[in-house]
């Protein structure tokens, strides 16, 4: 479920150029060998469509953060050729697999299984047919570890784009669905995946996320047939709009269902009035999703509160939650605004999308599961019910149940993202 925010459209890598910069290619020389020829003994799927390295391909690598929140000890383990590198330093080395390691972070740098190492950029990699591990899932290319303060730090999976793409697909969709519909998939992630690794990963130390906060990834251990099927069918194509020649590409976000109209990108985040991004297609094809239509779902005002100041440190001038009323809605009433009067009689006006991220985040007691903000509000005394709700995540740009739904009505890949994204085509751009 892509829901990261960010800026776009932005302009297209041009073709038959790297992808990555010098410095970075320098960096990832050591496990790029890794990341682009590992084979079948990792991982379920088949080997990866480019047999070469990331130099010579043009695929992009992906950086993944694969904590969500930074961690002060870590397992990490590899397959056989593994390398661990201390600032270009080689620490460890063997042609045999890597048993379970315990990483941490002290006072004078990196402690591996009790021992200092030293402090800086500590890199896991292998070569030839193997893979590294972070706790329970195995993963392709390399892991960084990066220190985060007081002792903590995060680990960020480099792997090429085709690779992540098959650990995502068959996390975000049902294995019984249609090719049709991981072909599509696999295009609106990938769009999603290089956007944010040409914008947000510009400024970060990573690209994207590995779960709905940005796209669900599972690493060598998510990947499947029909995953990697739909990978090498779409091979380096995106979405873009413009005229050939001039395409920009844009953020392709997806959810689970839309519920029975496709919301506009402007309802969740402040986005260009673009054509794909505008949203009101009216969409039958979703309605076997078990969250089309959905049950009342209640939250106390208590724990509504404790999740809006766990998320805005501007929230605790409210001092309570009196009540929350809808400021602006879509024509078909989807609540876009809404504004929260505190105890004190002090308003704070938020979208109704980051208020129900904020008590999912924060996770608020509820009495069923509030699935998304295409719903109405009402009080009800110490609580609030949320009710006549209608599908489940954001509803911005593809549906993935109506995607199923429009495949089994003999929709292609194609035919399925032109009616979410309208006016945009598929570019190969690598």
């Amino acid at each position: 479920m892509a829901m990261d925010a960010a800026t776009e459209p932005t302009e297209l890598v041009p073709r038959g150029r790297h992808l990555l910069p010098l410095a970075t290619m320098v960096v990832l020389a050591v496990g790029c060998m890794a990341c682009a020829l590992i084979t079948r003994n990792c991982q379920p799927g088949p080997p990866l469509l480019t047999q070469q390295p990331v130099t010579r391909s043009g695929v992009p690598i992906v950086r993944v953060l694969l904590t969500r929140e930074p961690v002060s000890v870590a397992t990490i383990s590899a397959g056989r050729w593994y390398l661990l590198v201390l600032d270009g330093r080689r620490i460890s080395s063997s042609s045999r697999a890597m048993a379970k390691t315990e990483l941490r972070l002290g006072r004078s740098g990196w402690i591996v299984k009790g021992r200092e190492i030293g402090a800086g950029a500590l890199v896991l990699s292998t070569k030839e047919n193997s893979c590294v591990r972070y706790d329970k899932t195995s993963y392709r290319g390399q892991l960084h570890f990066i220190p985060t303060g007081d002792g903590t730090f995060n680990i960020v999976n480099y792997v090429d784009m085709e690779s992540y793409l098959a650990g995502v697909l068959a996390k975000e969709l049902y294995p019984s669905w249609l090719p049709a519909t991981f072909g599509a998939q696999a295009i609106a992630a990938r769009s999603f995946a290089l956007y944010h690794r040409n914008t947000f990963g510009r400024t970060h130390d990573y690209d994207v996320g590995d779960d709905q906060s940005s796209q669900v990834y599972g690493g060598i251990d998510g990947e499947t047939d029909k995953s990697w099927n739909a990978v090498r069918a779409t091979h380096g194509q995106i979405l873009t709009v413009g005229t050939p020649g001039s395409e920009q590409s844009f953020m392709t976000q997806f959810s689970s269902t839309c519920g029975g109209i496709v919301n506009g990108a402007r309802v969740i985040r402040d986005a260009s009035d673009i054509e794909p991004l505008r949203g009101g297609q009216v969409c039958r094809y979703c309605i076997n999703s078990p969250q089309y239509r959905w049950e009342p779902a209640t939250v106390t005002k208590t724990e509504l509160y404790r999740a809006l100041v766990g998320t805005y440190e501007e929230a605790r001038k409210l001092g309570g939650v009196r009540t929350v009323r809808v400021k602006s809605q879509t024509s078909y009433g989807r609540m876009v605004w809404v504004e929260i009067i505190g105890t004190n009689g002090k308003p704070m006006t938020i979208r109704g999308e980051d208020l129900r991220l904020a008590l999912l985040r924060k996770g608020a007691k509820m009495h069923n599961t509030l699935y998304s903000m295409n719903c109405r509000i009402r009080d009800i005394g110490d609580s609030l019910e949320f009710y006549d709700g209608r599908g489940f995540g954001h509803g911005v740009g593809m549906c993935q149940w109506g995607a199923q739904g429009l495949a089994e009505e003999g929709a292609s890949s194609e035919q399925i993202l032109q009616f979410y994204y309208p006016g945009s085509r598929a570019t190969r751009v690598y």
